[in-house]
């Protein structure tokens, strides 16, 4: 599921992260993983900076653990390739 989340905000983006993005970093916060997740009709959710959510999880160490997962391979698709 998260792979399937993340290849469809990357194909949103072509693949790249949006020029009025690349800098979020240094002029926001960056949510904290409390503030991403959240329960709905006794379900776990996280929500993605694109504003998606993302679920339904039956146990908030699902949501956690599906989020750390998605943070981590969108950081691997989205930083620089050297050759």
């Amino acid at each position: 599921m998260v792979l399937v989340l993340l290849d469809r905000v990357l194909e949103k983006n072509n693949n790249t992260m949006p020029e009025s993005r690349k800098y979020d970093d240094l002029n926001a916060d960056i949510p904290t993983r409390s503030d991403r997740i959240f329960i709905k009709k006794d379900l776990w959710y996280f929500k993605t900076r694109e504003g998606e959510d993302v679920g339904p999880f039956r146990y908030r160490s699902e949501a956690e653990s599906n989020l750390d997962r998605f943070l981590k391979k969108l950081k691997e698709k989205t930083k620089p390739h050297y050759w």
